[in-house]
């Protein structure tokens, strides 16, 4: 997008705005450090852009395995290594047939097996309930029920908002809409004013200006596609015909 930024051009604007040019390699606020502020204000900005854009997401494509997962009574599928939070899970019955699956709740999985029976079927709902486990210094994939388990080894795909990768060269890109950066630099500095006991009253300032920038960050990111307006869709309807078919054991 034509509003890159280079890490270097964020580092130096942080700097100027929140007066601590001098320090670089032994200073108080030295560049690794800001460094790792800004890579983390980033990823932050993404989660929130997220929720009204998808410009940030990223699909994994698989196939489900056929049956329930010993000992539940649902099928699961792996999460992406790098998921941070998924946005929409597509599955595919046939080649002009593709569903999506509703997110379901964790606490309701037992009444809606009740409901419906504990048998396979087409999945029409999905419901995180591990996110990995932490195995020295690795983490084991997350994992996704979904209801009905599946007939048959359905190809799927799963869009969600992927873990930022931190940069450090200077020449490497931050990339986002107009005003996204905004967000981040006054997200910095409210910590830096944290770390400096609120460098005389710095932190008031930044969070009023990051307040403003985070609205311009949410209309941004939802007029983001100006091809038209957003149309709307019956999701209510399309969930009471996906639970019926369901339900009469059609596909």
């Amino acid at each position: 997008m034509a509003n890159s930024k280079t890490l270097l051009e964020m580092r130096t604007e942080l700097r100027k705005r929140a007066d601590c040019v001098g320090d670089t390699t032994t200073g108080r606020h030295t560049t690794s450090q800001l460094n790792v502020m800004l890579n983390n204000s980033w990823q932050a900005m993404r989660a929130i852009a997220s929720q009204n854009t998808q410009i940030y997401l990223k699909p994994a494509v698989a196939t489900m395995t056929a049956g329930k997962t010993d000992p539940y009574s649902w099928g699961t599928v792996s999460l992406p290594a790098d998921c941070v939070r998924i946005y929409g899970f597509d599955c595919t019955i046939a080649a002009n047939d593709i569903r999506t699956l509703l997110p379901g709740s964790f606490t309701e999985r037992n009444q809606y097996t009740g409901m419906y029976g504990s048998r396979t079927g087409i999945p029409t709902i999905f419901f995180p309930y591990n996110v990995g486990v932490e195995v020295t210094t690795t983490v084991s994939p997350g994992v996704v029920g979904i209801l009905p388990a599946p007939a048959q080894a359905y190809p799927y795909t799963l869009w969600y908002l992927p873990k930022w990768t931190p940069i450090t060269d200077d020449t490497y890109v931050f990339d986002g809409v107009e005003g996204w950066d905004e967000w981040v630099i006054e997200d910095c500095i409210l910590k830096l004013a944290e770390t400096d006991n609120d460098m005389a009253a710095t932190a008031s300032i930044a969070m009023q200006r990051q307040r403003d920038a985070e609205v311009r960050l949410r209309v941004s990111g939802a007029s983001f596609a100006q091809a038209g307006p957003v149309r709307r869709l019956d999701v209510a309807g399309m969930r009471r015909w996906n639970l019926s078919d369901m339900y009469r054991g059609r596909p």
